[in-house]
């Protein structure tokens, strides 16, 4: 009798996963979505601009993503750039993020607000001993 029960448990262990298991862990990942940027602070001044504060992500639950450069352009003009990347989140908050050719970053992302905006920090120098860095927030739209 044990025997049977037991290969009951292991016979739904093995059909109970199936390939969409993985699909589902990244649709519910909190960073799939669109966010625009908030602020970038350099070393506690804040460098965003009206131009820059329409840039944006979108984490898409494939692990692609889609990004929206604006920055200030010439004659009071914003100008927009459109790149891509992939994203893989490896753990404690922790997203690799693939921009291709070489180029590759794992970045701390820190969730505020109900996972309604994001902070990462981009650059990070010690000068004078003291500690600088450039932290940029996202809000979720």
């Amino acid at each position: 009798m044990k025997q049977i029960l037991f290969l009951c448990i292991a016979i739904f262990s093995l059909t109970a996963c199936s390939s969409d298991d993985d699909e589902q862990i990244i649709a519910t990942d909190i960073i799939v979505g669109t966010w625009q940027l908030e602020s970038n602070l350099e070393a506690g001044d804040e460098r965003s601009t009206e131009c820059t504060r329409q840039s944006t992500i979108t984490f898409l639950a494939n692990g692609n993503s889609t990004n929206v450069d604006v920055e200030d352009g010439t004659n009071n003009n914003c100008e927009t750039t459109n790149g891509s990347f992939s994203w893989e989140n490896v753990g404690n908050a922790n997203y690799k993020l693939d921009f291709g050719d070489g180029e590759v970053q794992t970045l701390k992302f820190t969730f505020l607000e109900n996972n309604t905006k994001f902070s990462i920090v981009l650059k990070e120098a010690v000068v004078n001993g003291q500690t600088l860095q450039e932290i940029s927030t996202y809000k979720k739209i």
